[in-house]
């Protein structure tokens, strides 16, 4: 079976409706569609936040999030 096509990039919000940033960043890794660079923003990071974007492979940005920041991040990106 094909994986599924997928984006090179994902941005996201750790609160949302219906499935948080966590869950989501989880659903998209086990469909395996080997998205290659995912951002989650949050109001409010801790420790245990930190652990699991180092676990789950994805970049975390703290709002009130500097546009410099996350355009910096961007441009580093190799697709």
């Amino acid at each position: 079976m094909e994986s599924p096509t997928c984006a090179d990039l994902i941005v996201t919000d750790i609160g949302m409706p219906g499935i948080g940033g966590i869950e989501y960043v989880r659903a998209v890794r086990k469909v395996g569609c080997g998205v290659r660079h995912i951002a989650v923003l949050s109001g409010k990071c801790d420790r245990a936040l930190e652990r699991q974007a180092e676990e789950l492979g994805f970049k975390l940005f703290q709002k009130p999030y500097g546009m410099v920041e996350l355009r910096a991040w961007l441009q580093s990106l190799e697709y």
